[in-house]
């Protein structure tokens, strides 16, 4: 079984093209789940948030 490597809000906002703000937004209406935390509370993003991400900016536009 493969370990997936989180994200960071910076880096899966670079791989997206969509802002920090934008993700922080999404979680809060509930379009994207909340992400798990690290020990110093900095959200952890993987793959699948960033497939989310991004179906979910394409259904908006």
């Amino acid at each position: 079984m493969k370990i997936e490597q989180p994200f960071t809000i910076a880096e899966i906002s670079l791989k997206t093209g969509l802002s920090q703000d934008t993700f922080r937004y999404y979680e809060k209406i509930n379009l994207l789940p909340s992400p798990k935390r690290s020990r110093n509370g900095q959200r952890e993003y993987v793959q699948l948030d960033l497939d989310r991400a991004l179906a979910s900016s394409r259904n908006i536009k």
